[in-house]
């Protein structure tokens, strides 16, 4: 008898299980929504974690096979969210009813993340707003003006590590991409936010290199189970303290830029970086200026939103000073350095291109005369912009772009079906599946950067090209990552060839690793004559 009962017990046990974390399975079934039939528990995560299926394959399979689909339901682990892939959808949600949109995700209920929960990226509501506007006037073009030479300096740094490499083996240099411009993008970065002078290329064991590699370890088990804790069980991780940053490695970047600040203020140094902007901005001498010039930024360049122009000052804390610097040094080398491993990899497998690219570079440096590269000259040259943009429409750095609905919001397909995005509910917008749509890019999967030259570009329509975002809520550094990205290639392709190695994966795949970058990205550099 007590057998019985245990066996009873014991499939009560599963059942109840079984139906609690399938309670939402018929969510979008019920609403008469499209969506991906979720793994019990797993939702749809489940062949990412597994390594079945890279997340921009995910992406892109979900915007070739529901290409007339506005939206699709989508599974979170257990919780039922939103994808999107129309541009109008998109800008209904990010302009016209932007207010129920404010926010993104962050990382479930935990507040210890002391850096990223104080960072511009996590704010909330009123306190981004703030704060978006306190910093807007740190990413106009006067500003990336002056930080101009200190990104220079450390692309010319990238070449002569180069040079040694390639002179130490006969003019040839085999490299990891990613590993290349990950170094060197950290070197921008730690000049730029934090006032540091580092070499990544020659010294990785460099506390900032070591501790920025802490920061997202997304190949550790530990990381992804830490995440997934915080997002599935977002109130036991809360209680259990649990934090994606290693302590030690919020302290070392709070120490760092606490001490940077006070030595400014004790000796009364300048250095035109973002330490020095925040400390403008504390004390309220941070303040937006009109550019004339701004217009020649680049097509992929986001305009400043009225929320972010009006001005204000705010107290600020320690944490939400470390913060700010955090999430710049975070995504400017990230992101960026994702951006320079595709551009490096799509010039090695396209000669046609890199020569036309190396063309521009020569009449450019022609034109200068011997002087060196400024910003304005940058900024001028077409064929690099528009092949910067091409790389940003097939490899969008953000692959998800994500929001989280403040108040219950209907949306419509066109066809006269409604859904109302409920309260609390994720969304995230697909670039994949709007970057690729033959119907606003005509042969999508071809490389062209000539979609962005001229007349060409005139006649992308609106909200169909969202690499860096859209609205109020995009990206606020994209000056920034422009200009690092443009400056970097520009000084490597006027001094090397890029080509294909015997390792270079073709045609291109995507890894399935949670980094966004493609497989076997090995390429060679050769001295140019």
């Amino acid at each position: 008898m007590s057998f019985i009962l245990s066996v009873v017990l014991i499939v009560t046990v599963i059942f109840a299980l079984y139906k609690y974390v399938t309670r939402k399975n018929n969510f979008f079934l019920e609403r008469n929504v499209p969506f991906l039939k979720p793994v019990p528990l797993f939702g749809n995560q489940l062949r990412g974690m597994l390594r079945i299926e890279s997340g921009p394959d995910m992406l892109l399979n979900m915007g070739s096979n529901y290409r007339d689909v506005p939206f699709i339901g989508w599974f979170d682990f257990m919780n039922p969210g939103l994808i999107v892939q129309s541009p109008e959808i998109i800008k209904q949600l990010c302009i016209k009813d932007f207010e129920n949109f404010v926010n993104h995700r962050g990382f479930g209920e935990s507040e210890i993340d002391e850096l990223f929960n104080n960072s511009l990226f996590l704010m909330k509501d009123q306190r981004w707003k703030d704060m978006r506007a306190t910093l807007s006037p740190a990413f106009t073009g006067a500003k990336m003006r002056m930080m101009f030479d200190l990104v220079k300096k450390c692309a010319q740094n990238m070449v002569s590590y180069c040079n040694e490499k390639c002179v130490n083996d006969n003019g040839n240099m085999t490299t990891e991409a990613r590993d290349l411009f990950t170094r060197v993008t950290t070197d921008v970065i730690a000049t730029c936010a934090f006032g540091l002078e580092v070499d990544c290329l020659r010294d990785p064991k460099n506390q900032i290199f070591e501790n920025s590699k802490k920061i997202l370890d997304f190949e550790s088990p530990i990381f992804m189970l830490k995440f997934m804790a915080m997002t599935v069980m977002p109130k036991i991780a809360k209680w259990l303290e649990i934090s994606v940053t290693p302590k030690a490695t919020t302290e070392f970047f709070k120490n760092l830029v606490s001490d940077t600040i006070s030595h400014r203020r004790k000796t009364n140094a300048f250095r035109p970086d973002v330490i020095q902007l925040l400390i403008q901005a504390m004390d309220g001498k941070l303040k937006h200026e009109i550019d004339k010039k701004d217009d020649e930024a680049g097509f992929a360049t986001i305009e400043e939103s009225e929320i972010g122009k009006k001005s204000g000052r705010r107290d600020w804390t320690d944490a939400e000073i470390a913060g700010q610097c955090f999430i710049f040094f975070l995504a400017g080398y990230e992101t960026t350095a994702t951006l320079l491993n595709f551009a490096a990899y799509q010039l090695a497998v396209d000669q046609e291109i890199q020569s036309k690219l190396y063309e521009e570079i020569q009449e450019t440096k022609n034109r200068l005369d011997g002087d060196s590269i400024s910003y304005e000259i940058l900024m001028k040259m077409e064929y690099l912009d528009a092949f910067i943009c091409e790389c940003l429409r097939m490899y969008p750095p953000m692959i998800a772009i994500d929001r989280v609905c403040s108040k219950d919001t209907t949306i419509d397909d066109g066809k006269g079906n409604s859904f109302t995005i409920p309260k609390g509910m994720f969304v995230f917008f697909n670039p994949f599946a709007v970057h690729y749509n033959p119907k606003y890019y005509p042969n999508p999967a071809k490389f062209d950067p000539t979609r962005f030259l001229g007349e060409n570009k005139k006649k992308i329509e609106p909200y169909t090209f969202i690499s860096f975002g859209v609205g109020p809520r995009a990206c606020i550094g994209s000056r920034f990552a422009l200009m690092q990205a443009k400056l970097i290639l520009y000084h490597i392709l006027a001094h090397f060839s890029i080509h294909v190695s015997q390792k270079t994966v073709i045609p291109l795949r995507f890894s399935k690793g949670v980094r966004f970058e493609p497989e076997g990205s090995i390429i060679d550099l050769k001295i140019r004559n």
